[in-house]
């Protein structure tokens, strides 16, 4: 895997979790503001998580590089012809 620093596998981290964060958070804080009637607080919790995830996405890509990049896609790839 070569020789990277902390910030490098932090970074990779970061775009690996980004979409479970984003995705799943916006969907778990709709879920909730069906279920509650609560719509106007979960709109925005749901609204800042996603723009959380953008910043994460941001940070580990700014983190990680081109390379870090590379690496990730790579693992989606992986992952989505499993469930094909």
């Amino acid at each position: 895997m070569g020789n990277y620093s902390v910030a490098f596998w932090f970074g990779v981290g970061l775009l690996v979790v980004n979409p479970l964060i984003g995705l799943g958070g916006a969907a778990l804080c709709s879920y909730l503001a069906i279920k509650t009637k609560k719509k106007k607080k979960y709109a925005i919790l749901g609204i800042s998580i996603y723009a959380l995830s953008w910043i994460m996405l941001l940070a580990g890509g700014w983190l990680a590089g081109p390379e870090g990049y590379v690496l990730v896609k790579n693992l989606f790839v992986k992952i989505i012809h499993i469930f094909k």
